[in-house]
This record gives structure tokens, C-alpha cells and sequence, in this order.
């Protein structure tokens, strides 16, 4: 009898310390270790009715940080009459994610709206993203849906 539950809780207890032996890894096959931390941390973009997500990845290559953390901030963007706007970003109050090590991240809780995406290690060295020509990118968030953005160069 003995050597049967012996059996059965071998059996259990393998399974179990195998699984958890896997690396995690973000979507894409990319791992999402932070910079700061060694923690794993999910790529999962969360959506809801009233708020959607971006999810995207930066080109890190020569940016003037060295190993510094980045974060990402989604600043409202504010249109003014014909092609012109304005973007203010209060990083206590907009949505921000971190940057990992491979240029992934994702905001999540983005309320519906156009914004300037905005990297950095800290709100004041911020810069926004900017298309080859040199103009501000606005990008627009809708609720319930996930903004899908590649190839990023801050």
C-alpha cells in the first residue's frame, strides 16, 4: 500500500516541478523580462468597453539613453484648426507602460482618442515619436480594440 502512494504522489509532484521549468516569454516568442526587474512580466494587452490598448515595439538602436529604463506615455493629442495640434502629457494622469529590453510594450487603460506617443527614462527627457520626416505621429485609440504598432524610432 505504501509503495503505491508512494507512486501516486511521485507522479503528481514531477508533473508539476516540470511545468514550472518553462521560460516565459511575451507574444511575438519574445521574452518580457523589465529592464529593472528579473521578474517576467506578460505582454497582455487589456482592453474593455470604455478603454482600448497599444501594443507595439521601439527600435532601442542609438538612442541617447545608454542602459537607462524607458517608459512609454500615451499623451492626448489636441487638434487645432487645419493640420495643427498640441499634446500635453502629465504623467501622473495618462496611461504609461515600461519599455523591455527587446523594445516591446503596451499600454494598457488607454481611453478612446488620438494621442502622441512619448518615450523616455523620465517624463522631462522625454521625446515623441516622429515619422522619417521629422513630424509627430498622432495615433488613435478606439475602445474595446488593441492598436497593433511596429518598428517604432523614438
Amino acid at each position: 500500500m505504501r509503495k503505491y502512494i508512494l507512486v501516486a504522489v511521485i507522479s503528481l509532484i514531477i508533473p508539476i516541478l516540470c511545468s514550472s521549468c518553462g521560460s516565459p516569454s511575451g507574444l511575438a516568442g519574445t521574452s518580457a523580462l523589465s529592464t529593472l526587474s528579473p521578474v517576467a512580466t506578460p505582454l497582455s494587452p487589456v482592453t474593455d468597453t470604455n478603454s482600448g490598448a497599444i501594443f507595439g515595439r521601439l527600435n532601442l538602436e542609438n538612442l541617447p539613453w545608454g542602459e537607462r529604463e524607458l517608459f512609454i506615455y500615451a499623451a492626448p493629442f489636441y487638434p487645432t484648426d487645419g493640420d495643427g495640434g498640441f499634446f500635453i502629457l502629465d504623467p501622473s494622469m495618462h496611461p504609461s507602460g515600461p519599455v523591455y529590453y527587446d523594445g516591446s510594450f503596451v499600454i494598457n487603460n488607454v481611453p478612446p482618442g488620438k494621442y502622441v506617443l512619448v518615450v523616455g527614462p523620465t517624463p522631462e527627457d522625454a521625446v515623441a515619436i516622429r515619422d522619417p520626416k521629422g513630424t509627430v505621429r498622432i495615433f488613435a485609440v478606439e475602445a474595446g480594440q488593441v492598436l497593433y504598432v511596429e518598428s517604432l524610432t523614438p
